[in-house]
């Protein structure tokens, strides 16, 4: 199963969007689509969100082309200041044996894709590299281990795919708006003087960015 985008988008005003899914040329497949607010293991029945996604259950046959649509049933519960985050899923079910060229069975197991929808209010915009280079980097020493604090002072969600200073690298981040998010650091990790970073922008590309790294004391801020 392929899909088209990596993330869904919903601009201020937008209430309707489509999301288009390949299925593979070998075999047919069932598909049930639904979002979530961030819990993976949330079954589908028991998840209700502001995004419907529909058809909610449909089979794809093999090399079919086939368009989800995602929509806005309300927003009036929406923070009016920031963006939202929720998650879309989309189960592919296939058969379960697929015989292969030596005539052998083998069992296809599920597959499970997640993608991000961003839902933004009246005078939240796109996100631009601007926004992004708005993040800010502290090096927090405590006695026994470091801390690299990642600091959001703005209305989007910051999707990190890389953060690398010296020794310390990780990747796949997410730092709320208004929000922070903290490292744990072994106390004798090394980091340089900047912190560079890559966040994921509104059509899944990356954006390579470097920021001074700051320093703190634990009980000096």
């Amino acid at each position: 199963m392929n899909v088209e985008k990596t993330r869904v988008v919903f601009n201020a005003g937008e209430t309707v969007a489509s999301l288009a899914l390949a299925n593979s040329e070998k075999e047919p497949v069932l598909v049930q689509a639904w979002t979530d607010e961030g819990d993976p293991t949330a079954p589908p029945d028991e998840v209700q969100t502001p995004i419907i996604a529909t058809p909610p259950v449909f089979k794809m046959q093999p090399g079919e082309v086939r368009n989800v649509k995602l929509v806005v049933s309300h927003n009036h519960d929406l923070p009016a200041d920031r963006e939202s985050l929720y998650w879309l899923n989309i189960f592919q079910i296939p058969p379960n044996t697929q015989r292969t060229n030596d005539n052998e069975q083998r069992v296809l197991l599920p597959l499970k894709i997640r993608l991000k929808v961003f839902v933004r209010p009246q005078g939240i915009g796109r996100l631009t590299q601007s926004d992004a280079e708005k993040l800010k980097f502290t090096l927090i020493n405590q006695e026994k281990e470091k801390t690299l604090r990642i600091e959001n002072p703005t209305p989007w969600h910051m999707s990190l795919s890389r953060v690398e200073s010296g020794q310390m690298h990780t990747e796949n981040r997410v730092v709320k708006p208004f929000s922070s998010e903290t490292i744990s650091l072994s106390a004798d990790a090394a980091l340089s003087n900047n912190v560079n970073y890559t966040v994921i922008n509104d059509d899944g590309f990356n954006w390579s960015l470097e920021q001074t790294l700051s320093t703190a004391y634990k009980g000096s801020e």
